[in-house]
């Protein structure tokens, strides 16, 4: 049988790892996982965590810590500026944030300027006769 002062030991923990878990620094420690997918872990571990922690049940808890976690990163900047209303929401917009960046960087390569001659500045002048 646990004792009280396990139970809140527990709760303890668990809120020090729910303060704590922000993309950043998921991304130092698995680069190789890629923005994506360390947020679709994020999200699973708030949602497990959450379970356990009373005090921080709702969608609206939720959707504060992901804006919370996910500060500090650039490709996130626009879709957190002004976050959605729910969890689901700022999931979406994120997600769609990191998809328009990868689309952005494949087609990139298909929209490089041509550098046309300026003839704005030429020494030629050119009249039309007009009668």
């Amino acid at each position: 049988m646990k004792t009280h002062y396990e139970i809140e030991q527990w709760r303890n923990r668990r809120e020090i790892i729910w303060l704590n878990l922000n993309l950043p620094t998921r991304i130092a420690a698995h680069p190789e996982d890629g923005i994506k997918n360390n947020l679709k872990w994020l999200e699973t571990e708030f949602r497990r965590i959450q379970r356990g922690l009373v005090d921080h049940q709702g969608d609206r808890e939720l959707r504060n810590r992901l804006v919370a976690a996910c500060y500090r990163i650039t490709e996130l900047e626009f879709a957190l500026y002004r976050p959605a209303a729910t969890s689901e929401g700022v999931l979406n917009d994120t997600y769609g944030a990191l998809d328009q960046k990868s689309i952005s960087n494949s087609t990139s390569q298909y929209h490089q300027r041509t550098n046309f001659p300026d003839h704005t500045n030429s020494t030629s002048v050119h009249m039309a006769d007009r009668d």
